[in-house]
């Protein structure tokens, strides 16, 4: 990958981990939220244009707020943090399976939360005619295709980095770091 590509994948990861940090760190020093979450998921049950999520609203996650307040407060955290990791790994240049993984589930987690977040407000995900004064892309679909889009990127790379067991040492563990072992034995 080249230095512009490179820093394109570190910027994406920073720019939506510092998103889920500040969400993070807004939602744990305040203090309604885990008090205040159980009144917007009640009041989302009628306003919602997504009727079965009105339900699952409604009969499953109303009913666990407070619990589902302190997942939240703790994914998002999280996140950002594996984010975070993530992008350092890429500025330097060192995948490897870890961070690979790293990637993967945090861009699933996130990616959960986020629709989570664009269903309880009903975000629309199309044209919206009766509302123009709404931006034309909510941010949270923004940043949930932008995760799933990171997350089968990091998948990719997980796979390309699975450690081949053989005695050779010319084998190599990544696609990376096969053009360097190619490299330097061309020199």
């Amino acid at each position: 990958m080249g230095s512009a590509g490179r820093l394109l994948l570190v910027s994406t990861w920073w720019v939506l981990g510092y998103e889920w940090l500040v969400s993070g760190v807004n939602k744990a020093l305040g203090s309604k939220f885990i008090d205040g979450l159980q009144k917007q998921m009640a009041m989302a049950v009628q306003s919602t244009p997504y009727h079965w999520y009105g339900w699952v609203l409604q009969h499953v996650l109303v009913r666990c707020a407070h619990m589902c307040a302190y997942c939240v407060m703790v994914g998002e955290l999280a996140v950002a943090l594996a984010f975070a990791f993530c992008g350092f790994a890429c500025l330097y240049g060192k995948p490897s399976q870890l961070v690979a993984l790293v990637g993967v589930v945090a861009c699933g987690v996130a990616s959960f939360m986020v629709a989570n977040f664009f269903l309880l407000q009903g975000g629309a995900y199309f044209f919206h005619p009766s509302d123009p004064f709404d931006e034309g892309i909510p941010v949270d679909l923004l940043m949930l295709l932008l995760q799933l889009v990171l997350a089968v990127d990091t998948w990719n790379a997980f796979r390309s980095c699975r450690v081949i067991q053989n005695t050779n040492p010319s084998v190599y563990r990544c696609e990376h770091q096969k053009n360097e072992y190619t490299e330097e034995t061309n020199q």
